[in-house]
C-alpha cells in the first residue's frame, strides 16, 4: 500500500482524489501551523479564523471540527477494508504504550482520554463507495483558548497535548511508522 506524505498545501486535493479515484493508500501528515479541519460539520468561528489568519482546510471527517496545531500528527487510512481494523489496533497500540509510559490513558469509543477527562487523540471511519476512510489524530501541543475560540459546541472532553505528559511526536510517528511496516500496510 501506498505511503503518502500531505501538507496543507496538497491535502484538500490529495484527499478528493483519492476518494474519486478510489486508492487504497495510507496518508499522514504534521502540520506547519494552526488550521481547521472543517468536514462537514460548520459549527464554527469563521470570522474568528478569518481574523486571526487561521487557514480553513475543508477535510472529509465524520466528526465536529478540529482545531490542529503545529507539530501535531495526522493519519488517513484508505481501503477496501470496511472493518475498520485500522483505528482500532492502532488506538490498542498507542494506549498500550502510554499505560507502558505509566500514563492514565484509555481509549473510550473514538477517543484518547488521559486521567479520565483529557482528550489527546481521537480517530473517525467514513465510507465512500466501496472505500473506508480512516482518520486519526494525535494531539502533541493543545492551545485550549484558541479551540474555545474557534469550536462553538459546548466542550465537554477537555482537550489536551501528548507533550504535557511528555510524549513527543517522534515517539508518535515511530508509533505509527512500526505498526505499518509490522502489519505489512507497506
Amino acid at each position: 500500500m501506498e505511503l503518502i506524505q500531505l501538507n496543507a498545501k496538497n491535502v484538500s486535493q490529495e484527499i478528493k482524489e483519492i476518494i474519486q479515484n478510489q486508492k487504497e493508500c495510507i496518508v499522514w501528515g504534521i502540520p506547519d501551523k494552526n488550521y481547521v479541519f472543517s468536514g462537514r460539520n460548520t459549527n464554527y468561528n469563521k470570522s474568528y479564523c478569518e481574523q486571526n489568519g487561521i487557514e480553513i482546510l475543508e477535510f472529509p471527517n465524520e466528526g465536529g471540527v478540529i482545531v490542529i496545531s503545529n507539530g501535531d500528527f495526522d493519519i488517513g487510512h484508505f481501503s477496501y477494508d470496511l472493518k475498520n481494523s485500522f483505528n482500532v489496533c492502532l488506538a490498542k497500540n498507542v494506549e498500550n504504550y502510554l499505560i507502558n509510559k505509566k500514563i492514565n490513558a484509555k481509549f473510550i469509543g473514538n477517543d484518547l482520554i488521559i486521567d479520565n477527562k483529557y482528550k489527546c487523540a481521537s480517530f473517525s471511519s467514513r465510507k465512500f463507495d466501496k472505500l473506508l476512510y480512516s482518520a486519526f489524530h494525535f494531539s502533541l501541543s493543545c492551545d485550549l483558548e484558541l479551540i474555545k475560540n474557534i469550536c462553538t459546541k459546548p466542550m465537554i472532553k477537555i482537550p489536551a497535548g501528548l507533550s504535557s505528559y511528555g510524549i513527543s511526536l517522534e515517539e508518535i510517528k515511530t508509533l505509527f511508522e512500526k505498526y505499518i511496516k509490522e502489519e505489512n500496510y507497506v
